[in-house]
């Protein structure tokens, strides 16, 4: 049970949820029916990624669990078009009036990305996320690590509307990039960020039989869970050092417990997103990791999360 006077409640660019545990975007979202459970467990309903039009999955197998909190995915951005989305998010404000909503966009190129960002500004969604972290489909290549076509993709989303834009994105390993990418976000409206998306193009291998464990992409595919936790914080803290008020922070990758979730807000997240463990678990994980955090703000004297953010001691 929470504490009466500590929140877990959180602000996102000027939008506020009551809890800070979101589901992450790609898992059990695809459906009305998925969304429909998420608004009543996650502090907000996060929509899968969403192309311009339906979408099928790749060919199985295309996914692969590994040990107890880890698995690598390939599923190729199975979804049912972003006009049903759009669809789906007036259905869910008019049942759950007070629950937030976040659609996230995967277009196959700016100009897509634009069409779609500009439908959903006039959803009922409260925040749209871009999605340009994807590794998983054939002969695309990861959007985010190109940052020529960050820039253009940025000054494309610039006065678009009215509601908060962000960018999930994958995880970086140098401060370069760090550097570079923050130098882009500064003059953009992107307001938040999404850190991190699995990371991509791993290639798990059975030694013995010798094959592939997924199908798609001759095996390589994304990595998600414990395995990326600390890229995640890593990615968190670059972000939240370089840009401070300028965004908020949802952090993911790997957060299955209250301490994996206490890790990511200690580095500058606003809220979380949980994926591999919701994957692998029910929906009443989002719950149990919100309680969790509530323990861990209890445990350091914290308030709330705006207290507890970036709070880092070094060594």
């Amino acid at each position: 049970m929470k504490k009466k006077n500590i929140s877990t409640a959180t602000n996102i660019a000027g939008v506020r949820f009551d809890s800070c545990v979101f589901n992450a975007s790609g898992v059990k979202d695809t459906t009305y029916e998925e969304l429909e459970m998420l608004s009543k467990y996650s502090g907000a309903t996060v929509m899968k990624s969403a192309t311009l039009k339906e979408r099928g999955a790749n060919s199985e197998p295309w996914f692969h669990l590994i040990g107890k909190h880890d698995m690598t995915q390939s599923n190729g951005l199975h979804n049912h078009g972003h006009k049903t989305y759009i669809t789906y998010s007036f259905a869910l404000k008019e049942k759950y009036p007070g629950k937030k909503i976040i659609a996230s966009s995967a277009g196959f190129s700016i100009k897509e990305n634009v069409t779609m960002v500009k439908a959903f500004q006039k959803s009922a969604v409260d925040i749209v996320i871009v999605n340009c972290g994807c590794p998983n489909i054939e002969g695309k290549p990861i959007l985010g690590y190109d940052f020529k076509q960050m820039k253009k993709l940025l000054r494309a989303l610039k006065d678009i509307g009215p509601k908060p834009i962000g960018l999930k994105l994958p995880p970086y390993f140098d401060p370069a990039h760090w550097d570079t990418l923050s130098e882009l976000i500064l003059p953009s409206d992107i307001s938040v960020l999404v850190c991190v998306n699995s990371l991509g193009n791993v290639l798990v291998i059975d030694p013995m039989t010798r094959r592939t464990v997924t199908r798609p992409k001759n095996g390589y595919a994304g990595l998600s869970g414990d395995k990326i936790g600390e890229v995640a914080n890593a990615n968190i803290h670059a972000f939240y050092t370089r840009l401070g008020n300028k965004v908020s922070i949802i952090g993911g990758g790997g957060i299955r417990d209250k301490l994996s979730a206490f890790e990511r807000i200690l580095a500058g997240a606003d809220a979380l997103e949980v994926g591999t463990a919701l994957y692998r678990g029910n929906y009443k994980i989002l719950s149990k990791i919100d309680c969790g955090v509530s323990e861990m703000l209890e445990y350091h004297g914290f308030n709330s999360i705006q207290e507890a953010k970036g709070q880092l001691l070094y060594i």
